[in-house]
């Protein structure tokens, strides 16, 4: 039946995929719930994206019981692992504590994998004939410290940690002859601040509320990493109930590095989240800035569907952005519930840009 259904072509895939979930749910309804109390805690995962193929995997987790006015992420211990085609897989492990009557917060997150990944040079106008694949194989810790001052605003420290390795590169290649930095990978290491305001009433499907993020990271050989370079980040949402449980969702993303930044820590347009319909990577660069919206609504029973819209380009530096040559996509998607109480989401979205297009299934909404 596996077979029968990678056979398939990609739109039959994606319907054939649908079914079979809703027949999981009405056969094993438990395995969505998500207790109150806390607990422990397996589920199952599962995504798609055309330029990756499908991957399935499970996420363990104790999760701490649900209190108001506290509005911190519900993990103690989390793990996941994921694992698609061609033997890649990416794997997670996250444990977070509460302190002094909740008033601080730290996790410490270990993270890595083994991605097939496409280059196809740096900027705005690369060409769609010039992509080439390599293996990117991966592992990185973070350290994060919160200082909580209300439900809404946080405040932030954290260090990263990490090292990556490049290989499969194809000979005689754009990333073989240009030798970029990064190409045969190497360490980074660096401290960061953050600023956190978050007042939506759901982390998972938001009906209302603002989420907005701003961040600042340096990176150091002075903290024992390969390269020197800076990395900042704002990321402002929006979520307005117009009817009952329709929601039109808003999000501005804008970042911007200075430095010597190796090709893999680059901004990557496209993908799952930032700007679907177009492949994650298609488009790299040092600065990047997107806009997207959408307006969720539900159909009938667990069933709800999605209209978006995205736009957003990468350049060298914030004055290198033409608004002649931003990237566009247009989409629409079906929501299937899995969790009431959590609002937790699976999706099925199809995004259309200019000449390129892309399927994507995935736990929770894009933003």
């Amino acid at each position: 039946m596996i077979d029968r259904i990678m056979r398939a072509p990609e739109s039959k895939r994606i319907f054939l995929i649908f079914c079979i979930v809703l027949v999981l749910m009405n056969a094993c309804p438990s395995v969505w719930a998500v207790t109150k109390r806390g607990g422990l805690k397996l589920s199952p995962l599962l995504l798609y994206s055309s330029e990756s193929g499908f991957g399935g995997g499970a996420a363990l987790s104790y999760l701490y019981p649900s209190q108001k006015g506290v509005r911190v992420n519900g993990l103690l211990l989390g793990a996941f692992m994921l694992y698609s085609r061609d033997e890649q897989f990416s794997g997670e492990l996250k444990w977070e504590q509460l302190w002094r009557e909740r008033s601080y917060a730290s996790s410490v997150d270990l993270y890595g994998g083994k991605y097939r990944e496409r280059f196809y040079g740096i900027g705005s106008n690369t060409s769609p004939g010039a992509g080439e694949t390599y293996t990117n194989q991966s592992i990185a810790t973070k350290l994060v410290l919160r200082r909580i001052f209300t439900s809404d605003l946080s405040l932030g420290i954290g260090y990263e940690l990490g090292s990556s390795e490049i290989s499969d590169v194809r000979e005689g290649g754009l990333l073989d002859r240009t030798q970029l930095l990064g190409a045969e990978g190497g360490v980074d290491s660096g401290l960061g601040m953050f600023l956190l305001f978050d007042s939506r009433d759901n982390r998972y499907y938001p009906l209302s509320g603002w989420l907005s993020l701003f961040s600042i990271w340096g990176y150091s050989c002075v903290l024992g990493g390969d390269y020197v370079y800076s990395r900042f980040a704002v990321d402002v949402r929006k979520y307005v109930s117009t009817f009952p449980s329709h929601v039109i969702a808003l999000q501005g993303h804008m970042r911007l590095m200075s430095g010597d930044v190796p090709f893999t820590r680059l901004s990557l347009l496209g993908g799952s989240s930032l700007l679907r319909g177009y492949e994650r990577g298609r488009y790299r660069d040092k600065a990047m800035l997107i806009f997207q919206t959408e307006y969720r609504m539900p159909l009938i029973w667990r069933l709800g569907t999605v209209l978006f819209a995205n736009i957003g380009d990468v350049s060298e530096d914030i004055a290198g952005f033409r608004l002649e040559e931003f990237k566009y996509s247009f989409g629409v998607g079906a929501r299937l519930l899995l969790n009431n109480s959590e609002r937790i989401h699976l999706r099925f979205d199809y995004a259309a840009g200019i000449d390129s297009s892309g399927f994507y299934i995935a736990l929770t909404e894009a933003f």
